[in-house]
């Protein structure tokens, strides 16, 4: 079992939820909290609190529907998406590999959910 997330820096130093990693590459972290099962999803500087219902409703208001389709030119000429969150001032902007390999690792998260439903009955 993954250990706890814990804060390492400044006074604060209690432990964060019991997580349990879902998903982690070189640019995301999906994790689930085992009591309240809020998810976060960590990109870089960001993370992103969802509740288990609001992490599906994310995955399919925004990652059914391809790059392609979703994507703007930004001012510095650059191809990329707008993802809104539940927080109606904070979205979020993705270029192609970025999007696509949170998609695939929202996949893998919601998976890696429905299996540990299943090994829990």
């Amino acid at each position: 079992m993954p250990k706890p997330l814990k804060a390492v820096s400044g006074t604060n130093s209690k432990a964060m939820c019991d997580t349990n990693i879902l998903y982690e590459d070189s640019e995301y972290l999906i994790s689930q909290c085992s009591s309240c099962e809020k998810v976060c999803v960590y990109f870089q500087q960001v993370i992103v609190g969802l509740s288990k219902e609001e992490f599906l409703d994310w995955n399919l208001s925004f990652f059914t529907t391809p790059f392609e389709q979703r994507a703007y030119i930004f001012p510095d000429q650059q191809l990329r998406v707008i993802v809104d969150t539940p927080y109606p001032d904070l979205q979020l902007t993705f270029n192609k590999v970025q999007y696509n390999q949170l998609k695939d690792g929202i996949q893998q998260a919601l998976n890696m959910m429905r299996v540990q439903e299943l090994v829990a009955f």
